[in-house]
């Protein structure tokens, strides 16, 4: 029963995760957390580089003007890459026999490196943007898929080897709950 339990708990918190803030509040708690902090650790980046960075004053919540106006870089809400904290925030919270402090930190350690990645992701792009304008958009979709996808899945796999995780995301439950249904039709 501790078990069934424990499942029902993990299956609450990852549903009110998504549903609670976007539903009940209107709000994507990811994107609140990280938009503005990405814009700025983007920003700063660049004004030590030597860019010029201007804020822009676009209907874009945050824009940046560099290079004396040649070019004018819009963070708009997915650059924020918000359904891979998601991504992240739901395997730690579905997967069985974790303890608490190990998800938490987990999650610490996992938002680190995909923020981590998603700034030098940025910087890659706006480089990538000011050489080459056509392969911009290619260069685009393809980090964007591997950082919300990939990327978390990679984190996902190192954190579980750091912190010996034995249970695999959903599989693991799905595995156990269809061996008890097998031994209680016997």
């Amino acid at each position: 029963m501790r078990y069934e339990f424990g499942l029902i708990i993990r299956v609450i918190l990852a549903l009110a995760l998504f549903l609670v803030p976007s539903y009940v509040y209107g709000i994507n708690v990811f994107q609140e957390i990280f938009e503005k902090v990405t814009f700025d650790t983007i920003y700063a980046f660049l004004e030590e580089s030597g860019a010029d960075p201007k804020p822009g004053s676009f209907s874009v919540d945050y824009a940046i003007s560099i290079l004396d106006g040649k070019a004018t870089i819009n963070i708009v809400k997915y650059c924020v890459t918000a359904s891979a904290y998601y991504f992240l925030a739901l395997l730690c919270i579905i997967t069985m026999s974790i303890q608490l402090w190990k998800r938490i930190l987990m999650f610490l350690i996992g938002t680190a490196l995909i923020f981590a990645m998603n700034i030098v992701r940025i910087i890659v792009l706006i480089s990538t943007l000011l050489n080459n304008e056509g392969v911009f958009k290619e260069a685009h979709f393809a980090w964007g898929f591997f950082l919300s996808i990939v990327y978390v899945v990679l984190i996902w796999v190192l954190l579980s080897l750091l912190f010996h995780v034995k249970t695999i995301p959903f599989l693991s439950d799905i595995k156990l709950l269809s061996k008890e249904m097998f031994n209680n039709k016997k």
